[in-house]
């Protein structure tokens, strides 16, 4: 008990002793001297140069690949009548992806615009959330089954086929 009063003493003594150096430091008399205004005004400028120097920048292009495949699939996406849009424009993985999408992931590549739809019809990260991958939709090519015939119906090299008993 006798050791929280005499903390509470301490802290009061240190705030009436730091009361005049904070006073000065808000007048202006006390503590570090501000850079002078000229660097300060340097540094705004370089940084305003920099700053319209990437505005002048040519706009970043966007690859006709993936524009002309979000223009399709945007497309889509937007149309009113999907039946009668014809999917024959894009890929058959991207048909059936298109095709397996619900109206809400529909919606979603509509608000994104072409070039979000475009990218993720090619595989891209594209930025459209809750979307499947394209990629998913193509069929596998796995390796051919080690067991049983071959294509022409002969047995492979090392490999017994099992027999009816």
């Amino acid at each position: 008990m006798i050791r929280r009063i005499f903390t509470a003493i301490w802290q009061m003594i240190r705030g009436v002793l730091a009361l005049p150096g904070d006073l000065l430091r808000f007048l202006g008399l006390g503590g570090p001297a501000l850079p002078p205004p000229a660097a300060f005004e340097h540094m705004a400028e370089d940084e305003a140069d920099s700053l319209r120097e990437e505005l002048r920048a040519p706009a970043r292009t966007i690859p006709l690949a993936v524009r002309t495949m979000g223009e399709h699939v945007h497309g889509y996406a937007v149309s009113a009548d999907r039946t009668a849009y014809d999917l024959s424009l894009v890929p058959e993985n991207v048909a059936v992806a298109l095709l397996s999408l619900t109206e809400r992931q529909l919606q979603d590549m509509a608000a994104a615009g072409p070039e979000a739809c475009g990218r993720w019809a090619l595989g891209m990260r594209s930025g459209i959330v809750g979307l499947p991958a394209v990629s998913g939709t193509r069929q596998a090519a796995g390796p051919e089954p080690r067991c049983g015939p071959d294509a022409a119906g002969e047995p492979r090299d090392g490999m017994p086929l099992p027999r009816a008993a």
